[in-house]
């Protein structure tokens, strides 16, 4: 959306017009849209926001291409995470080790843990002697399920959200364009009314959407990756999200770091 891409931007100057460059697509809000609402399909006035859709690796990519350009900053590749370095009280850096090479330490002011829901800071933390930390988690109930398509045409994105006001399980849907002449489709449900993953059922719950223009255009498109999701749970799927909370521990409020140096621990 703008505000986000607006503060990539801030941070990261240019990354929206290499996004564009790429084959990203600008979309005016809402007049380049198709949108359905429980009160009825939304006016194409004016454009009074905007939304770049592309797909995740494009995003990363170029963000990686952004952040590279800054000399200080280094990308270990083929290298793994193995714990962290310090004590109970401090974190004082990480232990990594790159593919064929031995173990690693990387000491750091302030290390900061990137690996997303997978995360082992939990056993990290319990090596170093630290106690359990707090974690809030926020279950919303929606689960959904992605496929990519060849569009065999342009067509506007097209967004249909379910009506609140039926007492039944909510069924959503999202067509949208995005670099090398493709739709990402996301279908979405509330408990009960999850979508499938196998094909039949996913185009069949494209068809019981409450309009059926998202099932009709993609009958005509050519799938071109499997249908992902929904994810269990505990793996962060199905509107699932946690979140640690080490600061709320005095221990660790005491371990204030300075800005000397800093270490990134996530995937590559």
């Amino acid at each position: 959306m703008a505000g986000g891409a607006t503060i990539i931007d801030h941070l990261l100057p240019g990354t929206v017009d290499r996004l564009l460059e790429l084959g990203a697509h600008r979309i005016g809000l809402p007049e380049d849209t198709v949108s359905l609402t429980a009160y009825g399909w939304v006016p194409r006035f004016p454009a009074t926001g905007y939304m770049i859709t592309c797909g995740r690796p494009l995003i990363d990519w170029v963000v990686r291409e952004h952040v590279l350009r800054e000399r200080r900053i280094t990308v270990l590749e083929d290298t793994t995470v193995l714990g962290l370095c310090g004590g109970a009280g401090q974190v004082t850096g990480a232990r990594v080790q790159t593919a064929g090479a031995p173990e690693t330490r990387l000491e750091a002011d302030l290390v900061v843990n990137a690996t997303g829901r997978a995360s082992g800071l939990r056993r990290w933390l319990a090596e170093l002697g630290a106690p359990p930390i707090a974690e809030d988690i926020v279950d919303t109930g929606i689960a959904y399920a992605t496929r990519i398509y060849r569009a065999p045409r342009r067509f506007p994105p097209v967004v249909l959200y379910a009506d609140h006001r039926v007492a039944l399980p909510g069924r959503n849907g999202a067509l949208l364009p995005i670099e090398d002449g493709r739709w990402i489709v996301t279908l979405s449900g509330t408990r009960g009314g999850e979508p499938p993953t196998d094909e039949e059922g996913f185009l069949d719950f494209a068809r019981n959407i409450r309009h059926p223009l998202i099932s009709e255009l993609i009958a005509a498109a050519e799938p071109i990756t499997p249908i992902r999701g929904p994810a269990a749970p505990s793996t962060g799927g199905c509107g699932w999200t946690g979140r640690l909370t080490a600061g709320r521990r005095a221990w660790w409020r005491s371990a204030t770091p300075s800005r000397r140096s800093t270490r990134c621990t996530g995937t590559e």
